[in-house]
């Protein structure tokens, strides 16, 4: 812990970061990194928990804090290249009903439509993953067209969700229900995110809120964008994450929530490629570009 020499209030290297108001020790937050980037499914807070000796609920904060800095940091990033996109229903499960009425043997409730959301995920091949939630596959338009780079080759399915895109894309459309892949057309990454998404929700977490489903979301795109890493370069990466400077009037628990999605209409072109980038904007020279571009030079 530090004082300032001028207004004599204390410090240390966790102010004014992801990690602000921390009440344990800095071996600890070493060692919640560590148990929080080493499980390839995520791990729950009731298990880091009894690993390290503390309360559920300070580890459950303090796990939300590494998911806002993980969040904070794919919302800056950009994708570029082949870019495969898909969306899933997450939530909303229909419990059985204790008695058959009327033929139905499921409770349909106004609880169970209103915890249902669509994610929707841009993965780069051999790049990042970048996850969106809305309450259907059209919310996430306006975003994707943020987040894509100009010149790139986007691969989807059927959709009429994706129909928009093709004015700004180059688009490869697959139709599932002939093929899983087809003339270079598929979706497959997309698909293999979903299913690991899939196995965090109902393994390890048993259960999501549709506010902080993208935080998860975002979690789980990390892992997987980060999985050749060893394990020390994962905590390490992760660490440098959470120690970034963030505005701390804005509370990590009003971050993780998904605001209301206005209606998706693409009516904005592309930012400009960043110069220093130099990138082509168009043909087939995104094999040029490297799998990891440098977060300084896309912000």
């Amino acid at each position: 812990v530090w004082k300032c020499r001028s207004c004599y209030k204390q410090f240390s290297v966790t102010s004014g970061t992801f990690l602000h108001s921390r009440k344990i020790d800095h071996k600890d937050l070493i060692l919640l990194c560590h148990l929080f980037s080493s499980a390839a499914k995520g791990m729950s807070s009731c298990q880091m928990g009894r690993s390290m000796g503390l309360d559920q609920k300070t580890v459950f904060v303090l796990a939300h804090k590494l998911r806002h800095a993980l969040l904070c940091e794919i919302d800056n990033i950009t994708i570029y290249g082949e870019i495969e996109m898909d969306g899933a229903v997450f939530g909303g499960h229909l419990r059985h009903a204790n008695v058959v009425r009327d033929g139905k043997k499921k409770r349909f409730t106004k609880k169970n439509t209103e915890n249902k959301r669509i994610v929707i995920v841009a993965k780069q091949r051999d790049g990042r993953t970048v996850p969106f939630v809305g309450r259907k596959e059209s919310d996430a338009l306006r975003d994707i067209a943020r987040v894509v780079l100009p010149g790139s080759v986007i691969h989807a399915d059927e959709a009429r969700s994706w129909d928009k895109l093709s004015r700004l894309f180059d688009m490869m459309r697959i139709r599932h229900k002939e093929a899983f892949s087809f003339e270079g057309a598929c979706t497959n990454n997309a698909e293999s995110f979903f299913s690991q998404l899939r196995k965090l929700h109902s393994g390890t977490h048993h259960k999501i809120s549709g506010e902080t489903l993208r935080a998860y979301a975002c979690e789980m795109a990390w892992r997987l964008d980060h999985r050749h890493l060893s394990q020390p370069e994962r905590t390490a990466r992760l660490l440098h994450t959470a120690l970034q400077p963030t505005d701390q009037r804005i509370l990590w628990r009003d971050r993780l929530t998904e605001p209301a999605l206005p209606s998706a209409e693409i009516i904005e072109l592309h930012p400009k490629v960043p110069r220093s980038l130099n990138l082509p904007l168009g043909g087939r020279d995104h094999e040029k570009l490297p799998a990891f571009m440098p977060l300084e030079l896309v912000q």
